[in-house]
């Protein structure tokens, strides 16, 4: 297992963020400012506190996403998105 609680890769250009799935410790994840199409919902197992997936393509967020309980923060100004992602409203600790 991996153990790491930070990851930040704002500013790149990457399209699939599906193998973070490993960190399993990983508590803040910034990726501000890639091409993401979508949140794989492959993440959703993962402690997160902190998300930034400002500055992308994401037009949705997946059902899976209400499993992130712990999440506190998240930015997802800047995307695709046309209406509000109703899932956020079940995470209690935003």
């Amino acid at each position: 297992m991996v153990n790491l609680e930070l990851i930040n890769f704002n500013l790149n250009a990457l399209t699939n963020i599906e193998s973070l799935q490993r960190f399993k410790r990983l508590k803040l994840l910034y990726m501000l400012s890639n091409q993401l199409d979508q949140f794989p919902a492959i993440l959703c197992d993962l402690p997160l506190k902190l998300l930034n997936i400002g500055q992308n393509n994401i037009k949705t967020l997946p059902d899976e996403f209400e499993k992130l309980q712990n999440l506190e923060n998240i930015r997802f100004d800047s995307n695709k998105m046309e209406q509000f992602p109703t899932v956020l409203t079940k995470l209690v600790n935003l």
